[in-house]
Formats: C-alpha cells, sequence, structure tokens
C-alpha cells in the first residue's frame, strides 16, 4: 500500500521509473541505499520529491501494528492515540523546529531550505533511514548534537528503523519520573 503510494507519487513528479522505485525500495524499508551516486542527494534540490521520501520515511518509523489495528478496525485514531506515535511524532516536530531555528539563525539558512533539508534530514536519523540532502557535518553544534541524539532514540518498535525505540525511551521518562517522584515522596505508590 503505502510503496505503491510513494512509488507514484514519485512518477508524478516526474522521476524516471527506475529512480522512483529504488527511491521507494529505500525508503519504506528505512534501508538508504541507492544506485545513484549522490544517492537522495541527487533529488535534493527538488522539494517535492524530498518532502515525499520525508512523509514516508516517518510512515515507515512508525509501529507496523498500528497501522494494521487501524485498517482493521477502520479506525484511524488508534494510530494518533497510541503514546509511542504521540512521542514519536513530538519528537520529530521539536527536533526539526530546533534544527530550523538553528539553521536560520546560526548558519544562515532562509527558512525554505531550512525547513526542507532540517525536517528531511531529523525524519531520516530518527528512522535510522541514512539518507541525506546536505553536508550536516557543516551545521551548527546544536544541529549536530540534536541530529547525534536522534540517532540513538530511533524509530518506533514494530517498524524496520533501528535505534534504541521510541517506546523504550518512553518507559526509561516514566521510570525517572517515577523515581524523582519517589524520592520526594516515599510513600507513595506510583505505575510506569
Amino acid at each position: 500500500g503505502f510503496s505503491a503510494v510513494e512509488f507514484l507519487l514519485l512518477l508524478l513528479l516526474r522521476l524516471p521509473a527506475y529512480d522512483a522505485l529504488n527511491v521507494t525500495f529505500a525508503t519504506m524499508p528505512t534501508g538508504g541505499f541507492l544506485h545513484l551516486q549522490e544517492s537522495i542527494g541527487a533529488y535534493a534540490d527538488n522539494v517535492f520529491v524530498t518532502s515525499v521520501v520525508t512523509v514516508f520515511m516517518l510512515i515507515a518509523g512508525v509501529n507496523f501494528a498500528l497501522y494494521y489495528y487501524a485498517g482493521r478496525r477502520h479506525n484511524w485514531g488508534v494510530i494518533t492515540r497510541n503514546p509511542e506515535f504521540q512521542l514519536y511524532a513530538s519528537i520529530f516536530i521539536l527536533a526539526t523546529a530546533l534544527i530550523v531555528f538553528d539553521l536560520v539563525g546560526e548558519a544562515g539558512y532562509s527558512i525554505g531550505p531550512a525547513l526542507q533539508h532540517g525536517a528531511f534530514q531529523v525524519a531520516s536519523i530518527l528512522t535510522t533511514t541514512g539518507f541525506t540532502t546536505a553536508n550536516y557535518d557543516l551545521w551548527p553544534a546544536l544541529s549536530k548534537g540534536i541530529l547525534l541524539v536522534l540517532m540513538i532514540i530511533g524509530a518506533s518498535a514494530g517498524s524496520t528503523g533501528g535505534g534504541l525505540k521510541i517506546v523504550r525511551v518512553l518507559v526509561i521518562f516514566k521510570y525517572a519520573f517515577n523515581q524523582v517522584i519517589a524520592a520526594f515522596r516515599p510513600r507513595s505508590v506510583m505505575f510506569v
């Protein structure tokens, strides 16, 4: 389903069929390897192509079981109500916003390219796809630090992405929060 939609969208954006197929097959399994020497960087100047690939990298980073349950119950709200998905989306939005502000303020990017490359790199690194449209080694230290943290966190459990996984990060934060509360209120009982 998702692969067919991405492939058709890339064809509509006038990518050659072979390139569209390879980009799709590298995006959905979060593999990130292409037959082109520049990889996805060959299309870095095409905001529409990078936007489509960004969206589908994010789709690939979500727990596939959520898609199954949502489709089976004909209720796509199952996905948006899932705590792991909510944290995944929040991390993406927050990291993208911070990197865009950093690129505009520190690196001299205009807002459009900062948003395009920032969102693309956050999606690529969060899902561990590995695509790159910009040399983020030249970005300011804050942006590189955010990307480093995202590399560790990774995508959702039940997706093809790697990393620690969002659900584990969620459990770690809940446990840490409960430990802080327990330090101040030792007689309280809390659930993780």
